[in-house]
Parts: structure tokens; sequence; C-alpha cells
């Protein structure tokens, strides 16, 4: 799995530092139009992941890498495991640097104290609070890898890509048709998350905690995306 997790980085190397630059370009735009720094920071968040899952998909069928891969001394279980391990570390790494930056932007616009515009874009925000808040955008995230990729590893990244929306547009209208008995199901199962999104509205650190919950609940949906994807990647013919 060590092996392809380096592969991926080794070949998205020079991709994943524009995605870092155009990353950040976008998060200074879309902030200052925002007039927002959490909003800039959740662009950031948002954007870097999601490139870089349909990028890596999109490298695989480029010169036939693909079957290639498979007749080195790596598993197909390794290979999907791999790709699984090393869109987390991507989707880890966005939240910590986002986060990094929040802090940083704080204490920045803190010391433009009187200056108009520095107040407008600070706009109460909280470091703390905002790392909670920036991990429910990476839970997001992590929601669509998880959806997205056992298609990628079905049918490969040029026929997924036909597929995926249908499958998005009826996984919404379910979601839509059946969200009360979805809500009222969460509640019963989780009557303690009502209270932490109450207390995360006063308290930065429970706003935090409500982040971390629903990443922790997405991640184990996301590990069993990664089985799902083992089990369809063994029977895919090349």
């Amino acid at each position: 799995m060590k092996a392809m997790i380096c592969s991926d980085f080794i070949t998205m190397k020079r991709v994943l530092v524009q995605f870092a630059l155009i990353g950040l370009l976008v998060t200074v735009f879309i902030g200052v139009c925002g007039a927002s720094v959490l909003v800039g920071l959740a662009a950031l968040v948002a954007m870097v992941p999601f490139m870089y899952v349909f990028s890596v998909a999109a490298y695989d069928e480029m010169g036939g890498w693909e079957r290639f891969r498979l007749t080195l001394p790596i598993s197909r279980h390794q290979v999907v495991f791999g790709r699984y391990a090393g869109i987390l570390v991507v989707m880890v790494a966005s939240w910590a640097i986002a986060t990094l930056l929040g802090f940083v932007a704080s204490s920045a616009l803190s010391a433009m104290d009187g200056i108009e515009q520095a107040a407008v874009l600070a706009n109460g925000y909280n470091p703390v609070e905002g790392s909670g808040h920036l991990m429910l955008v990476s839970s997001m995230m992590l929601l669509v890898a998880a959806l997205t990729l056992p298609l990628f590893t079905r049918f490969g990244m040029t026929k997924a890509t036909r597929i995926a929306p249908v499958a998005f547009v009826l996984i919404m209208t379910l979601l839509l048709a059946f969200s009360d008995s979805l809500s009222g199901m969460l509640a019963a199962a989780m009557p303690w998350i009502s209270p932490l999104v109450q207390a995360g509205q006063a308290n930065p650190f429970a706003a935090l905690g409500l982040g971390g919950t629903v990443f922790g609940a997405v991640l184990v949906l996301y590990v069993a995306s990664a089985f799902l994807s083992a089990k369809l990647y063994e029977k895919r013919q090349f």
C-alpha cells in the first residue's frame, strides 16, 4: 500500500503544487470578494481534494499506466487501499493547511486594528470554530470521494464520468424524498448531536468537536467504500 501511495504522489507531484497555488489564489479571491476568511478557506478545502480525486483517476488511463501497474509486484487490493489512503492524506493536509492559514489570517487581521477592510474580512472569524467548520467541508469532500471512487474503480474514469452524474442525481432525489425520515432516524440514533450543534453556536471547541464527529462518521463510510472498491477491482477486466 505504501508503494501505491508513493506512486500516486510522485505521479501527481507537479499537479499538486499547481493545485496548491491555484487554491491559494482562489482562496484570496473568494475571501476578498465574499468578505469572509471562512468562505475563502472553505473553497481551498473543497477544491484541492476534489481536483485531486478526478485528476489522479484520469492519470490512470494515460499511456496505459493502469494496466502496466498491475504487472508490478503490487496487488489489486494494495492499489485500491493505497489510492484511498493517498486521497485521505490530501483531504487531511488541505484541512490542516487551511486551518493554519486561518490562524495566520486571524492574527494578521487583528493586528490591522482600525482598518475597515480588515474588520470586514475578519467578520468575527474564530480560528478554532473555523477549523470545525472547515472539517465539515472536508467531510463533504470525503463523502463525494466515497461515492465516486467505486465507480472509477469498476468502470474507469472515462465511463464513470458518464454514470456518476446520474447516480448523484438519484442519490440526491432519494435523500430529499426521505429527508424527514432520515432526520428522525439520525436524531433517535444519535440524540447527543442536537445539544452539540446548539453548543457549537456558542462554544468554538464544541464546533470543532461537531466537525470531528461528522468527519469520523463519514470516515467509516469511506472505509466501507474502500472495501467495496477492492472487491470491484478484483473482478475488473482490462
